[in-house]
């Protein structure tokens, strides 16, 4: 398995929770059905994509495996509820989600997620509870 995530940092909670479903729920598929021997994971940032400058990052998750006829079938009928359910999460968080497959070809799947250009700062350790605004 080849993984490239360096493109994962700074990214708030929601698109960080999104971007490892998404990765879980397609390397999930991949042990279950694919019959991989090569599998591809990356997350990278693009700004080209949106049309208007917002940053969009973008997981993709790749293998070799036996792939699947994906013209008129539902992820449903073909047992992926989770697909399925978390496309749905994903645009109602203004991205997208996509599998390209074909028999034989393998499969990948593709999450379009835009980023957040305010990421919280860290909380130090201690702090949590000190109230918002509220200066040392």
């Amino acid at each position: 398995m080849n993984v490239d995530v360096t493109a994962a940092e700074q990214l708030d909670e929601t698109t960080e929770t999104l971007v490892y479903r998404a990765a879980q729920e397609g390397v999930r598929n991949i042990v279950r059905d694919a019959d991989a021997s090569a599998v591809t994971l990356s997350v990278a940032r693009d700004s080209s994509i949106s049309g208007d400058g917002q940053e969009v990052l973008v997981l993709r998750v790749r293998d070799d495996g036996r792939g699947f006829e994906t013209g008129g079938t539902s992820a449903r009928s073909r047992g992926s509820v989770g697909l399925e359910l978390l496309a749905a999460i994903v645009t109602s968080h203004g991205g997208t989600l996509s599998v390209e497959a074909a028999p034989g070809e393998g499969t990948e799947l593709v999450l379009k997620v835009p980023v957040s250009k305010e990421i919280p700062p860290p909380v130090a350790q201690g702090q949590e509870h000190e109230k918002a605004g509220a200066r040392p």
